[in-house]
């Protein structure tokens, strides 16, 4: 049974992160319309639908029902736990 999670990301006090909350659904459809209705949160950059399969390292990244930025930032998951986060920066030294 496949469970879908909705996670809201955006700005935190610290510069280098993004905060994420995640919240469980029942469907792909519900998960997409809460993260479309807590757009208006300021602050937040957008949100992802991300589908968890029955083995909690089985997942996939639903980008038709995401709001993503266009570049700059990854998905992953470990142990059902989903997160996005934004890419480090290249130092040149």
């Amino acid at each position: 049974m496949s469970q879908f999670i909705c996670v809201q990301f955006g700005h935190s006090n610290t510069s280098d992160q993004w905060y994420n909350v995640p919240t469980a659904h029942s469907t792909a459809r519900a998960a997409e319309r809460y993260g479309l209705d807590t757009m208006c949160i300021a602050g937040q950059f957008g949100f992802v639908v991300v589908e968890l399969r029955d083995n909690e390292d089985d997942w996939d990244l639903l980008e038709h029902r995401s709001m993503l930025p266009p570049k700059g930032w990854w998905v992953g998951c470990y142990k059902g736990q989903v997160a996005v986060k934004k890419l480090p920066q290249n130092a040149l030294v």
